[in-house]
Protein backbone atom coordinates (compact mmCIF):
# COMPACT_ATOMS: atom_id res chain seq x y z
CA UNK A 1 0.00 0.00 0.00
CA UNK A 2 2.87 2.18 -0.12
CA UNK A 3 2.54 3.48 3.88
CA UNK A 4 5.47 5.44 5.04
CA UNK A 5 5.09 5.15 8.83
CA UNK A 6 2.83 3.02 10.93
CA UNK A 7 2.81 3.16 15.06
CA UNK A 8 2.14 0.48 17.01
CA UNK A 9 1.34 1.26 20.47
CA UNK A 10 -0.17 -1.31 22.83
CA UNK A 11 -0.46 0.82 25.82
CA UNK A 12 2.95 0.17 27.26
CA UNK A 13 5.65 0.08 24.31
CA UNK A 14 5.73 1.86 20.82
CA UNK A 15 7.42 0.62 18.07
CA UNK A 16 7.43 2.99 14.63
CA UNK A 17 7.74 0.88 11.38
CA UNK A 18 9.38 2.92 8.82
CA UNK A 19 8.86 1.86 5.19
CA UNK A 20 12.42 1.17 3.97
CA UNK A 21 13.09 -0.32 0.56
CA UNK A 22 9.62 -1.81 0.59
CA UNK A 23 9.42 -3.52 4.01
CA UNK A 24 8.27 -1.95 7.42
CA UNK A 25 11.31 -1.78 9.56
CA UNK A 26 11.36 -0.36 12.90
CA UNK A 27 13.19 2.67 13.80
CA UNK A 28 13.55 4.93 16.72
CA UNK A 29 12.61 8.09 15.34
CA UNK A 30 9.74 9.25 12.88
CA UNK A 31 10.52 9.52 9.01
CA UNK A 32 7.25 11.47 8.63
CA UNK A 33 7.99 13.97 11.83
CA UNK A 34 11.44 13.62 12.49
CA UNK A 35 11.40 15.71 15.49
CA UNK A 36 9.35 12.85 17.58
CA UNK A 37 12.23 10.24 18.55
CA UNK A 38 10.34 6.67 19.93
CA UNK A 39 10.58 7.94 23.68
CA UNK A 40 9.48 11.92 23.04
CA UNK A 41 5.92 10.01 21.77
CA UNK A 42 5.51 6.87 24.38
CA UNK A 43 6.01 9.70 26.89
CA UNK A 44 3.42 11.99 25.40
CA UNK A 45 1.31 8.99 25.18
CA UNK A 46 1.61 7.80 29.06
CA UNK A 47 0.93 11.37 30.12
CA UNK A 48 -2.49 11.87 27.88
CA UNK A 49 -4.05 8.68 29.97
CA UNK A 50 -3.46 10.56 33.19
CA UNK A 51 -3.82 13.93 32.17
CA UNK A 52 -7.07 15.98 30.56
CA UNK A 53 -6.98 16.34 26.96
CA UNK A 54 -6.95 19.83 26.93
CA UNK A 55 -3.60 19.86 29.49
CA UNK A 56 -1.97 17.18 27.21
CA UNK A 57 -2.15 18.84 24.17
CA UNK A 58 -0.75 22.76 25.71
CA UNK A 59 2.11 20.85 27.24
CA UNK A 60 2.63 19.04 23.75
CA UNK A 61 2.88 21.83 22.01
CA UNK A 62 5.23 23.67 24.48
CA UNK A 63 7.24 20.93 24.03
CA UNK A 64 7.00 21.13 19.77
CA UNK A 65 7.47 25.00 19.95
CA UNK A 66 11.15 24.26 22.59
CA UNK A 67 12.11 22.45 20.29
CA UNK A 68 12.05 24.17 17.20
CA UNK A 69 12.95 27.25 18.86
CA UNK A 70 16.18 25.34 20.46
Amino acid sequence: MGVPEVWQFDGESLTIYCLVGGEHASQERSSVLPLLLRGDILRFLHSSQTMGETSWVREFRQWVRGKLQG
